[in-house]
């Protein structure tokens, strides 16, 4: 697989409280992503990073199951926008 791609795990809604006391929304989803196949003297690594991003809503990941691979769309802010199936699971078992 040559393009991005994510694994979806799970994800968490909810609010939280800020310094002023005002209450805001927020929306996590949880995602395994290969590592860069990136080398160097210093540097190496393989298989995959645990992920937690920020999404717009809780709608993004509404027709995503844990363990489904994923295109992620992101705005310039790096905020989940969209969430598309590729129609392809990955058994979360152990």
């Amino acid at each position: 697989m040559d393009e991005k791609y994510y694994i979806f795990v799970g994800c968490a809604e909810g609010q939280f409280e800020t310094e002023n006391h005002e209450k805001r929304a927020y929306a996590n989803m949880f995602v395994l992503s290969p590592v860069s196949t990136y080398a160097s003297d210093d540097y190496r690594a393989k298989g995959f990073k645990a992920e937690k991003l920020k999404c717009l809503n809780a709608g993004v990941w509404q027709d995503l199951t844990p363990g489904e691979l994923c295109t992620l769309y992101f705005d310039d802010k790096k905020t989940v926008m969209l969430a598309t199936s590729k129609g392809e699971m990955i058994s979360l078992e152990p």
